[in-house]
């Protein structure tokens, strides 16, 4: 590792696993749980999410980074980052740690994320932990989108009928005419 930088250390320490070397590397420049990563600007706890990487979380958790702090300019947390990789086990323990489910912009919602991954698990996991499913979003892009219209355009049908099932169990609906709304509202 002679001649890297720190940064580049603590890239090789969380994508090995290597618990020992984050907590060194932090010891030795503490600096760094401030810093967010060129990657997205993202916070090393984030990038950890990202690509899955569960044990480097909770050591990066320890030494300070909340699994709440957002990840760039647009408020992306950790919870996100994970569920759009589709990272289910890093998702349930974000959860376990009290998870903030934003839902402020289509962007920062995990369960957008999860459905842009396609990652069922993931958005089950999610709609059981409560995100809101409704939430409608107006962008140049989406026209009073909910997440099932989102799964529907995004081609996520198996994760619709997933979301379709949720919404129509909480509303006492019928799922088809769920389902038919969403679509009309996917193919604007």
């Amino acid at each position: 590792m002679t001649g890297k930088s720190t940064a580049a250390k603590i890239v090789d320490a969380i994508r090995n696993e290597n618990v020992k070397q984050i907590r060194l590397l932090f010891e030795a420049e503490p600096n760094q749980i401030h810093y967010n990563t060129p990657f997205g600007g993202q916070t090393w706890l984030g990038y950890a999410a990202f690509i899955g990487k569960l044990e480097s979380l909770k050591e990066l958790e320890k030494l300070g980074i909340g699994i709440n702090r957002d990840d760039n300019r647009e408020g992306i947390k950790p919870i996100a980052r994970a569920a759009s990789d589709g990272h289910e086990k890093v998702v349930q323990y974000l959860l376990s740690r009290g998870a903030d489910l934003d839902t402020h912009l289509s962007v920062c919602n995990p369960l957008f994320s999860a459905i842009l991954g396609k990652s069922l698990p993931c958005i089950q996991l999610l709609l059981d932990a409560g995100v809101d499913s409704e939430v409608r979003y107006n962008s140049d892009t989406m026209q009073n989108m909910d997440a099932l219209a989102f799964a529907l355009m995004r081609g996520c049908t198996d994760g619709a009928e997933l979301i379709a099932r949720h919404i129509a169990k909480k509303r006492d609906l019928h799922i088809d005419e769920l389902m038919s709304a969403a679509k009309k509202t996917a193919e604007k």
